[in-house]
C-alpha cells in the first residue's frame, strides 16, 4: 500500500517536513461465525479433543459425531443450555493436546461468567476494557 506524501511546514520555525498519509485499513466490522443448531446436545455422551487434528468432537449416545470444530471461540455460538452441557460434561484430552483442551475449558468459563452465549447481546453503552 503507497502512501501519498504530503508537504507540512510548522507555523513557528517555518520548518518543512514531508509525512507520508494512508488510507484507513478496510476491516471485517462483523466476525463471521460458523451457524451451529441450538439446543442439540440433549443426547450428547461425551466430547474430546481429537489427537490427530486437535479440534473439538461432541459425539451422541451412538457414537456419532454431532458437531466438531478447531476454534474455542465457536462455543460463543452455541445456546447457553448447550455451553451448559459441555460444562457439566469434561472434556478429554491427551497429555499432547493440554493446552487445546484447557483453552476449551476457559472459554466455556469466560462464557458463563459473562453471560456470553448465542442470543445474547452486548448492552449499547459497553465500552472494551484495555
Amino acid at each position: 500500500m503507497k502512501g501519498k506524501r504530503v508537504k507540512i511546514t510548522d507555523p513557528k520555525t517555518g520548518k518543512v517536513t514531508w509525512r507520508y498519509k494512508y488510507r484507513p485499513v478496510r476491516a471485517v466490522h462483523k466476525i463471521p461465525l460458523k451457524k451451529i443448531p441450538q439446543d442439540f446436545l440433549g443426547n450428547m455422551k461425551w466430547w474430546y479433543v481429537d489427537v490427530n487434528t486437535g479440534e473439538a468432537r461432541v459425539e451422541d449416545k451412538d457414537n456419532k459425531v454431532i458437531v466438531c470444530f478447531y476454534d474455542a471461540m465457536n462455543l460463543i455460538n452455541f445456546s447457553k443450555k448447550d455451553q451448559r452441557t459441555l460444562r457439566k460434561n469434561e472434556i478429554m484430552y491427551t497429555d499432547e493436546w493440554i493446552e487445546q483442551g484447557l483453552q476449551y475449558k476457559r472459554v466455556l468459563e469466560i462464557c458463563r461468567r459473562y453471560g456470553v452465549h448465542a442470543g445474547s447481546r452486548l448492552p449499547d453503552n459497553w465500552k472494551s476494557s484495555r
